[in-house]
């Protein structure tokens, strides 16, 4: 089966050096989905800096496809952590 790596990047950059087996390039992004939504549940930094981004590679490292979010704050939130 393929190996597939789920690198990230939140302001800092995670290389994910183990990956995952996964059938083909459909599971792999429907995996990707999911590693992106429990992360972005679990992950303060994203409102910080405004994006998190999800890489799959293949075991070769070659880039297959990438999610990114973005988040940006109205002017009227600025200034205002914790609401």
């Amino acid at each position: 089966m393929p190996r597939y790596l789920f690198h990230t990047q939140d302001g800092h950059v995670f290389h994910d050096n183990e990956g995952r087996e996964l059938a083909n390039p459909a599971e792999a992004r429907r995996a990707a989905l999911n590693f992106l939504s429990e992360n972005l549940r679990d992950n303060g930094a994203f409102w910080e800096t405004g994006s998190y981004q999800v890489t799959v590679t293949d075991a070769d490292n070659l880039v297959l496809f990438t999610l990114e979010v973005l988040a940006t704050m109205s002017p009227a939130m600025l200034g205002q952590a914790g609401r």
